[in-house]
């Protein structure tokens, strides 16, 4: 399979402490600063993506998904997400999984490496 794939973030980190602002003294003055910085790192990318099913019994399935990032904005970007399906029916499935996704958005104003993992159950 080949796709595209976006990604927008945004992210925000402040850093609040108290500073003192008069020569050391009896008794010193501080006041508190507050400073924000703040990126919007946006990333479009074309993708491979394997996804195969592969039989285990008859009611249970593997389904593996790997996609790699072949050209675009990030400067490596890959997915791995295992799932086991379990098919109650013809109409009816369950699965649980696990899924990885890595951004590496390098701009050089807007840098930005994104790692997620998190657990997935679906019903379809």
């Amino acid at each position: 399979m080949v796709g595209v794939r976006d990604i927008q973030l945004e992210n925000e980190f402040k850093v609040t402490g108290d500073v003192q602002v008069n020569p050391p003294t009896t008794p010193p003055t501080f006041t508190t600063v507050t400073r924000t910085y703040e990126s919007e790192p946006e990333a479009t990318d074309t993708i491979i993506m394997l996804r195969p099913s592969i039989q285990i019994t008859e009611n249970w399935r593997f389904n593996p998904t790997m996609s790699y990032a072949v050209d675009g904005d990030s400067e490596d970007h890959y997915e791995l997400s295992p799932q086991f399906q379990y098919q109650f029916s013809d109409y009816f499935a369950l699965r649980i999984g696990y899924r990885s996704l890595s951004y590496d958005i390098g701009k050089a104003t807007r840098a930005a490496t994104t790692t997620a993992a998190s657990t997935a159950t679906s019903a379809a």
